[in-house]
């Protein structure tokens, strides 16, 4: 059975996996986390999955450690082809040099982005991508978002105390 990470009393900590392929990774187990009593602790398996406002895309169970793996990539692409469309780089003939497993960890250490070919397509950080700062590029363009409609907000004015009027 999954349960939330430990991760929650550590909100430095960053998730790499979920910031480039998108992908969360669930700790399966049964028995309660000594240090969390809230929690339980978690097993030998992990369960590698998508999650979005309507849906759980269940991916694998497997062993820890499967953080850059591309054969995750390639099971969502076999599976749920949909998901990976929007992330589609198209007129690119090739990449400069294939990144491995352990090299696309060191570029996510580093802030680093690096595109994904999958069957002679290319795709961009399904998970949005990670920053120069080692967070989430999503919640980073999230956040700007955010701040434009506070600003808009700051362009208008109260005409009474139940309208709003834009000036």
């Amino acid at each position: 059975m999954p349960h939330l990470s430990r991760r929650i009393f550590k909100p430095e900590e960053q998730d790499g996996m979920l910031f480039d392929f998108g992908i969360h990774h669930l700790h399966l187990g049964a028995v309660p986390d000594t240090k969390y009593p809230a929690l339980i602790r978690g097993g030998d398996k992990i369960l590698y999955c998508l999650v979005d406002e309507g849906a759980f895309y269940f991916l694998a169970i497997d062993n820890h450690g499967r953080w850059s793996d591309p054969g995750l990539l390639r099971i969502i692409k076999d599976s749920f082809p949909q998901k990976l469309e929007p992330y589609e780089v198209r007129g690119i003939c090739g990449l400069a040099f294939d990144l491995p497993e352990k090299e696309r960890e060191k570029f996510r250490k580093l802030g680093l982005n690096a595109m994904i070919e999958l069957d002679g397509k290319f795709y961009a950080p399904p998970g949005g991508g990670i920053t120069l700062a080692k967070t989430s590029a999503m919640s980073v363009m999230e956040r700007n978002d955010h701040e434009l409609d506070v600003a808009s907000l700051g362009r208008c004015g109260r005409h009474d105390d139940n309208q709003l009027i834009h000036l």
